[in-house]
């Protein structure tokens, strides 16, 4: 706008009468000061020759003969924007959380960009705004673990002359967070464990273990009391049982992922049986014979 396209010289024949103005069309110039200016950025669709036409009114109300003269618009120059663009975003990102920004170069003298607009996509999860800004439009969408793992928008500029640059590929990269922690079951198996037949090693439960976290294996198994351990779905005694730890033992087992996601707590029983007392043996039975003697003894004193 305000580029000059031409000039204009108006003589005033009327006496005592001055200049009032000068009309000039089509709207696309106007007139200042003796020359013919765009009056703004020209479209697309004004590109071509264009027949401008002036006229010119005196103060008494006169107008004068037209003068025309031509101007050729040329189509202004499309914006440039980068062929491929990077970005990453972090899963479960909320709405509106900024991707990034996107730019167009224009010449120095051609039409600004005057917006972005999305040509196409693989996904809805995200928009670009009219100023370029990449924005998480879905975050329900961004799941890393149901496979949402990247996108890809086709994005293009628009100047203020309408003219429109070749598209740009904007990919996304969806970033996985450690955010599905495992699930764990467990359960005794049945009867009870003798504590002194119990050996070290004997299984008391089975345990399943569900990983939910993309990427992510299993780490460890937790189980307490100190009594009992894991290993290769089981739940075994880590030693024999003492008197003392006999009757109904919770035991508690947890799950831990590489990702270093807990699962929940699952709880079985387990019934350790006292172990029965050792018996006196031959000093038991020495001991019923010498009773009589030892009445008869007591008799006789």
């Amino acid at each position: 706008a305000g580029t000059q396209v031409g000039n204009v010289a108006v003589t005033i024949n009327e006496a005592e009468a001055t200049l009032d103005k000068v009309t000039v069309t089509p709207a696309l110039f106007t007139y200042a000061d003796g020359k013919v200016n765009l009056a703004r950025v020209p479209t697309k669709d004004e590109a071509g020759t264009v027949a401008v036409t002036v006229v010119a009114t005196d103060s008494a109300g006169l107008t004068s003969n037209t003068a025309t003269f031509n101007v050729t618009v040329n189509p202004a120059p499309a914006p440039v924007m980068a062929g491929t663009v990077q970005y990453t975003v972090n899963e479960n990102s909320p709405a509106g959380t900024v991707i990034g920004q996107l730019t167009a170069e224009t010449g120095l003298l051609d039409p600004a960009v005057a917006e972005f607009q999305v040509a196409g996509g693989s996904s809805l999860a995200f928009a670009v705004s009219k100023n370029g800004t990449v924005t998480v439009a879905d975050a329900s969408l961004l799941d890393y673990e149901a496979g949402f793992t990247s996108a890809q928008l086709s994005v293009v500029a628009v100047n203020q002359a309408g003219t429109v640059s070749a598209p740009a590929v904007v990919n996304i990269a969806v970033a996985n967070i450690a955010d599905a922690p495992p699930v764990i079951s467990a359960s005794g198996t049945a009867g009870a464990v003798v504590a002194t037949v119990a050996a070290a090693g004997t299984q008391v439960g089975t345990v399943a273990v569900t990983i939910n976290e993309a990427e992510a294996t299993l780490d460890k198994v937790t189980v307490t009391p100190a009594l009992f351990t894991y290993a290769d779905g089981k739940v075994n005694l880590t030693r024999v049982p003492t008197w003392d730890e006999a009757g109904t033992v919770a035991v508690t087992v947890v799950a831990t992922d590489s990702a270093g996601l807990t699962s929940n707590t699952a709880t079985f029983n387990v019934t350790i049986a006292p172990a029965p007392k050792k018996s006196s043996g031959s000093l038991g039975w020495l001991s019923l014979l010498l009773l009589p003697l030892a009445f008869l003894r007591r008799r006789r004193t």
